[in-house]
């Protein structure tokens, strides 16, 4: 049973050390995407046409608005974790934009970043509290079982 204890806080406490290291490197991995809902691609080459009749230019704070209402609605921008790179899409007007054409009637939904980082911190709080707890048993039951091996090896006394 001690032993079993042991094991179970040690576990508890590395989970409660590596759960942040592992978010960490997961956010490394992490895209920032703007969510597209998307036009009818039929849509997208009158618009590239009205896009490129405008007069542009590729320097001012509104182009990349611009080149996102060629493509669909722009809704924000998020940080997402295990996206693949087949789902983001670089217009052709401006490569450096990051671009998520989410179609919600496909089922598709990926998992954001600040998802990550809630369950991270939720993960280390439980392990943390829980092998605690783990601990300070192991060591009440060792202090027991220690005072019950003392006890049991006193000579008895022989009253004369």
């Amino acid at each position: 049973m001690l032993n079993l204890l042991r094991v179970f806080w040690i576990l508890g406490f590395a989970v409660t050390a590596l759960t942040y290291p592992v978010a960490w490197w997961i956010e490394s991995g992490s895209v920032e995407v703007i969510l597209v809902s998307p036009a009818d691609r039929s849509a997208w080459d009158g618009r590239r046409i009205l896009f490129d009749l405008d007069d542009n230019d590729k320097t001012a704070p509104d182009y990349p608005k611009k080149v996102v209402a060629i493509y669909g609605i722009e809704h924000e921008t998020k940080r997402f974790v295990f996206l693949p790179k087949d789902k983001v899409f670089n217009p052709p007007e401006l490569p450096s934009l990051n671009l998520l054409l989410q179609d919600t009637t496909r089922g598709e939904h990926f998992i954001q970043l600040q998802t990550v980082t809630f369950f991270a911190k939720w993960i280390v709080t439980g392990s943390g509290l829980s092998s605690i707890a783990l601990l300070v048993l192991w060591l009440l039951l060792k202090r027991r079982q220690a005072g019950q091996t003392t006890r049991g090896s006193e000579a008895p006394s022989t009253a004369a």
